[in-house]
């Protein structure tokens, strides 16, 4: 016989443990059939009342802030501190990612569950786990938009940064290529082997059709006035590498691109598909201001306003009051205009005599977005 504390709220409990049991048929392990179970959890958990409060809840996580349990070890404990070990809601959450997917086969990207949702879930948790890499130069400021703008939405990504060695590394890679009796030169026949080769290269709609042997002999001529520094007539490594080296990056810039990344390239393929699958944060698109658009023209022909700038900040972003252009916060105009300021590459004393409110903006933004303020 039940002791007179047995309370209508016991009754209650039995009630939903009950109905898991009899009204709910097996199911398959989804995020769907979790949520169900997570609202009757408290009845599960030895020592808790039905309808105690979640104290070891962590303050202002969410079930969309959490990663999804099971992806690694990290995930795995954010949910622990979230929700405790114990409920049967917490177990099926860190099961999901291993019975996700067909048969027995790890979700993989192009894979489906069924559930929008949850593939969105499962596929920003690869790359978490495995990040996409963001090919891009320090000096390229369409490459700077995107770190700026992904590092605003906490999108993950790998920085592959391409360097004046690599571009080196390639020149004498082909270098040594058509150097064919290894004299350390280019000269004679192989002269017009590297212009069959530029021909082929740098002219892909004349690629059909080769260079007849008068063509060959001027196209030999047209480089050497262009390259032969010292006009002895002959190529020396470092001739070569002065030209081609800066003339034949290996990767288009920018590029996002791995698992699940359709090999992007530009800026606002990047940001817009970022943009699209974020699960931390949001950027505003860029808004089409003529003096935005001016301010750029300018930069890029190396005249950095400052001043003018300045009045342009009119707006601040919420999330840590940094001066932005616009009254809604942080967006796409920001992202375009901040790589133009951290190439200037100040120094400390330079900053000193930049307008205050311009070198927050800088400061600021390359902190919250993750960007080394110096190139």
């Amino acid at each position: 016989m039940r002791s007179s504390a047995f309370s209508w709220r016991d009754e209650i409990s039995e009630l939903k443990v009950k109905l898991l049991a009899d009204y709910i048929p097996p199911m398959r392990s989804t995020l769907t059939t979790t949520l169900l179970l997570l609202g009757c959890a408290t009845a599960l958990v030895p020592g808790r009342a039905p309808n105690a409060p979640k104290t070891h809840r962590r303050a202002g996580a969410t079930m969309r802030e959490l990663p999804l349990a099971g992806t690694s070890a990290a995930g795995a404990e954010q949910w622990d501190e979230a929700w405790g070990t114990s409920s049967f809601a917490d177990l099926e959450l860190k099961g999901v990612w291993e019975r996700t997917g067909k048969g027995k086969k790890r979700w993989a990207p192009g894979d489906t569950t069924g559930d929008a949702v949850v593939d969105a879930s499962l596929l920003y948790s690869t790359w978490l786990m495995n990040k996409p890499d963001l090919y891009m130069r320090e000096e390229c400021p369409s490459c700077g938009a995107a770190r700026f703008a992904l590092g605003h939405m906490r999108f993950p990504f790998e920085l592959k940064l391409a360097t004046a060695d690599d571009s080196t590394a390639r020149a004498m890679a082909k270098f040594n290529e058509l150097d064919a009796d290894g004299n350390g030169f280019l000269e004679g026949a192989e002269l017009e082997t590297l212009a069959k080769w530029v021909w082929a290269s740098y002219q892909p709609e004349e690629g059909g059709a080769p260079l007849s042997t008068a063509e060959t002999k001027a196209m030999v001529e047209t480089l050497m006035r262009t390259i032969d520094e010292n006009s002895d007539g002959r190529l020396s490594p470092s001739e070569f590498d002065d030209y081609f080296g800066a003339q034949t990056p290996s990767t288009p810039h920018p590029m996002l691109d791995g698992q699940g990344v359709p090999g992007l390239v530009g800026a606002l393929p990047i940001v817009s598909f970022a943009a699209a699958n974020a699960q931390k944060g949001k950027i505003a698109p860029a808004t089409g201001r003529p003096d935005v658009a001016s301010w750029i023209v300018a930069a890029d022909a190396g005249t950095a306003e400052l001043d003018v700038l300045a009045a342009m900040l009119g707006g601040v972003h919420p999330t840590d009051q940094s001066p932005c252009l616009n009254a809604w916060g942080f967006g796409i105009d920001d992202a375009l205009v901040l790589p133009y300021l951290r190439n200037l590459q100040p120094s400390a004393a330079d900053l000193d005599e930049w307008p205050a409110v311009v070198r927050a903006y800088l400061e600021m933004a390359s902190e919250r977005c993750g960007v080394p303020l110096l190139a």
